[in-house]
């Protein structure tokens, strides 16, 4: 359901100039950053609060990743911080909260412009495992175990570990594929870092290696930091999303297709197929973590431009009915939804019903065609 894409012009994980030689000397162990010298860092607080609890690192222009006990319990850099609400919140489904097991959720929020200021991340290659690498932790946590807060953005370079290394200091079973070890005497993450991102140099980028997630102590000797290991694109936190291979359809040459948006806002974060001037079809998980004011429009197509079509329509949803067999939790199954529209759209060349195959039809072997407004690359 959530997007990891990087929407052009803005670069991901690029290192400002005049850093990109200097890399942290030693936030346990660590030093203040420079003024926007990681720009894909964010911080969660409440709303009208100051003091960061935990981190999260950008991944797109609305979509932050950070730890599951984060979500479960909201940005800084050069030139004015720039705050924003959370208007989303996914934990990823295999979540332990009591052995921190996939401890990854995504976090969306309002849009942010990209500048300077907030930059998203680069995700890494696939099966690269970074190991005996250094890596940079950056937070606003403790500066010591039982320590103060810090104030200001801290990061320090840290060692990455492989994870036949680490799993020989910590009980059998802990250290999994699905994490990453890095730290050091005197150099790790620590409370109120949690969330914040393992970056790795690559060139004159950086890519996310993991997210912080817990740790024996902090700083003590042969107690690395574990962090979530991030795979390529996201695929460890959602299902992926993209039109990979396809075109730009021409205007309203599919006018069943609906986008699911936020209350007023214009981008789309799931679809559906409009089956008669009141219903909507769409998959079960996109309600999941619906809220009672999210709209459909009708007759979009560019969903960045308002010049495109004066065609589009916006309804409120009325009712929403997800089939009875539908667990999040499971594989998927039963993965469909019904979206009741609160009144009727006006059905002509921009706004028409699809027809449903009769009981019984096979397709397999034909071809099909899938649209949607996705990251249009595995890696965006």
């Amino acid at each position: 359901m959530t997007s990891f894409k990087h929407p052009a012009p803005v670069p991901c994980g690029e290192i400002p100039e005049g850093e990109r030689e200097s890399e942290a000397e030693r936030i346990v162990g660590g030093v203040v950053t420079e003024r926007g010298e990681h720009p894909w860092v964010a911080g969660l607080v409440w709303e009208g609060e100051g003091a960061v609890w935990c981190g999260a690192v950008l991944v797109s222009r609305s979509t932050l990743l950070t730890a599951a006990h984060c979500a479960q319990s909201r940005e800084r850099g050069r030139g004015r911080p720039i705050r924003r609400k959370i208007t989303k919140i996914r934990i990823h489904e295999n979540y332990d909260p009591l052995s921190l097991s996939h401890d990854l959720a995504v976090l969306g929020v309002e849009e942010v412009v990209g500048s300077e200021v907030v930059v998203p991340i680069c995700f890494p290659s696939p099966n690269e495992s970074y190991a005996d690498r250094p890596g940079v932790v950056a937070g606003w946590g403790r500066t010591e175990e039982g320590g103060a807060m810090s104030s200001a953005l801290r990061e320090v370079q840290v060692p990455i570990l492989s994870n036949q290394e680490c799993s020989h200091l910590y009980p059998e079973g802990v250290i999994t594929q699905a994490v990453v070890c890095a730290g050091a005497e005197g150099r790790d993450a620590c409370q109120a870092d949690s969330g914040g991102p393992l970056v790795v140099g690559v060139g004159t980028r950086r890519v996310l290696v993991g997210v912080v997630s817990w740790g024996r102590g902090c700083g003590r000797p042969d107690s690395p930091g574990v962090y979530v290991r991030v795979s390529s694109c996201g695929e460890s936190s959602a299902p992926p999303q993209r039109i990979l291979g396809g075109s730009e359809v021409r205007l309203h040459e599919f006018p069943w297709q609906v986008a699911i948006v936020g209350y007023y806002k214009v981008r789309p974060f799931c679809a559906g197929v409009l089956l008669s001037d009141t219903w909507v079809l769409t998959a079960a998980h996109c309600t999941h973590e619906m809220h009672h004011d999210d709209q459909v429009l009708v007759g979009e197509h560019k969903w960045s431009s308002a010049r495109d079509t004066n065609l589009t329509v916006r309804r409120n949803i009325a009712q929403v009915l997800v089939h009875h067999a539908f667990n999040q939790h499971s594989r998927m199954d039963a993965d469909v939804a019904l979206l009741r529209l609160a009144s009727p759209v006006p059905l002509g060349r921009a706004a028409m019903p699809i027809c449903l195959p009769e009981g019984g039809q096979e397709f397999t072997g034909q071809m099909a065609t899938v649209t949607g407004w996705g990251s249009v690359s595995s890696c965006e």
